[in-house]
């Protein structure tokens, strides 16, 4: 696993965080999560991925400042998946 597929990892556990937070109504604990999950994407190389992961990762701040706490809980969740499955299938490649 090279540097940025542990970093979309990383990113992809504290999505999935912040959504059990949600769903949890843990509002603090998801926001702290939020704030982890920005850092680590402004560590990424955007122009190194495929496009729709750079997408998802231009378009992360806005996702987790949606005003519907639950929008952004399922929002989370989904990218959480496309994120994991990414890391998961680039590492039999070797590309993202």
């Amino acid at each position: 696993m090279n540097d940025t597929q542990l970093k979309l990892a990383s990113i992809s556990m504290d999505l999935k965080r912040v959504a059990l937070s949600y769903y949890r109504n843990s509002n603090a604990t998801a926001q702290t999560f939020s704030k982890e999950a920005l850092k680590r994407s402004n560590e990424i190389n955007i122009k190194s991925l495929k496009p729709y992961l750079a997408k998802i990762l231009a378009n992360l701040k806005t996702i987790l400042n949606q005003k519907d706490k639950l929008k952004v809980a399922e929002d989370a969740l989904m990218y959480s998946t496309i994120l994991q499955n990414s890391v998961t299938s680039s590492e039999e490649k070797t590309d993202l």
